[in-house]
This record gives C-alpha cells, sequence and structure tokens, in this order.
C-alpha cells in the first residue's frame, strides 16, 4: 500500500490517499484535493512563465499538452445612450459589471424609458 493522487471517474474530483497500487483501488482513507491541487498546478505554471507569453508541459508517454497562456488585456468598453429625459448615459462595461452615467447630469441608471439605444 502505498500513498498517492488518484482520479475518480464516477465523481471527476481528484484524491489523495491508500492506494493499491496492483489492484489501482483505494484502500484506505482518501482525501478529496481537487481544488487545492489544481490551484498549486495553476500557481506551478504561472511561476514557470518567466516573463513570457506562454509555458507548457508535455507528460511522457502522452499526446497531450499541458499549456499556461497570458490572457489578452480586455478593453474596456464605453458605450454613450441617450435616456428619455435628453440626458447622455455613458455605459462603462468592466468584465461581468455595468455601469451607467449620465455624463452631462451625472444621474445613474434612473431612466424611466427602458427602450434606451446605442449612439455610439
Amino acid at each position: 500500500m502505498a500513498k498517492g493522487f488518484g482520479i475518480s471517474p464516477i465523481t471527476n474530483r481528484i484524491y489523495y490517499g491508500i492506494q493499491d497500487p496492483v489492484k489501482h483501488m483505494w484502500t484506505g482513507k482518501k482525501e478529496d484535493v481537487t481544488d487545492g491541487a489544481i490551484a498549486a498546478v495553476y500557481e506551478w505554471l504561472m511561476g514557470n512563465m518567466d516573463g513570457n507569453e506562454e509555458y507548457s508541459i508535455t507528460f511522457p508517454s502522452t499526446e497531450f499538452e499541458l499549456v499556461m497562456r497570458r490572457k489578452k488585456p480586455v478593453e474596456k468598453s464605453i458605450n454613450i445612450k441617450d435616456c428619455c429625459a435628453g440626458c447622455v448615459y455613458e455605459n462603462i462595461d468592466d468584465t461581468s459589471d455595468t455601469i451607467s452615467i449620465c455624463v452631462s447630469c451625472n444621474r445613474m441608471n434612473d431612466c424611466a424609458k427602458n427602450d434606451w439605444y446605442m449612439t455610439r
């Protein structure tokens, strides 16, 4: 018996515990370490980037490659919208958050009219 890591095909989770290497079975207590294992590998890959845009590793005797690639910078999109009061709202979309502020009177999202249209 030996301690080691393994994957459960049923739960798709990574476990660490006591295994029977001959029977390829868990024989004792096992612990779900999926989140920690993925975080550790992620941090390890980032640490090996060394200023490069990409870092990759292969595992012997497989046809797969694991690649860490830097994200492309996200450009903020600015949309100008008119509200029913004649105000011009600037919609700043930063990832999943959306903030709309009137560039004329600084009101936030208080237009009674819901059919705004994009002017730019």
